[in-house]
């Protein structure tokens, strides 16, 4: 095109292959044109890392981040879900673990269980649900992805914070 490229990209956060790009993801921004001789050329422009995503499906709100990068930084990446967190005073909180497929299914949900706890304890220094604080294990019964690939087993394998209004009071 002719003048300046819009000061913003939108994108809807999808990768080539539909899924959806996952909290501190790794990406690269390319631009791809044809020169005057109408030869395809492709440009990198820069490298970088979202950050903690939160997505919305119905009234409900989460964050999910693979456990291979929580692990990374872990009590970095909390302090900072603590953060998001506060930014949603009237919602009700979830902490949740989830485990790959693979696996034997007590095994799996073992771990989540420790995991849910251990997390948990880590971000509000309590072994017990309180207030609107609550944790859950879900071993292997709610995977992103039912594919086998690696990649997609990996997303599995992850720490989500739900977030979910409380239900109005009914009157009787």
């Amino acid at each position: 095109g002719i003048g300046n490229p819009a000061k913003r990209i939108i994108w809807d956060g999808y990768a080539d292959n539909g899924v959806l790009i996952g909290s501190l993801s790794n990406l690269e921004l390319h631009f791809s044109f044809r020169n005057e001789l109408n030869e395809l050329q492709f440009y990198k422009v820069k490298e970088f890392n979202t950050g903690i995503l939160v997505t919305q499906k119905d009234d409900k709100l989460r964050i999910s981040i693979p456990e291979s990068i929580l692990k990374k930084d872990e009590s970095s990446i909390l302090s900072d879900v603590k953060k998001i967190i506060s930014l949603y005073p009237g919602y009700k909180v979830q902490i949740q673990t989830h485990s790959k497929q693979p696996g034997d299914d007590k095994l799996n949900m073992k771990k989540t269980e420790a995991r849910a706890k251990d997390l948990f304890k880590k971000m509000f220094n309590r072994d017990m649900d309180f207030d609107r604080y609550t944790y859950q294990a879900y071993g292997e019964v709610e995977p992103l992805f039912y594919d086998e690939d690696e990649y997609k087993q990996e997303m599995n394998d992850r720490f989500d914070v739900l977030l979910t209004l409380p239900e109005p009071n009914k009157k009787k």
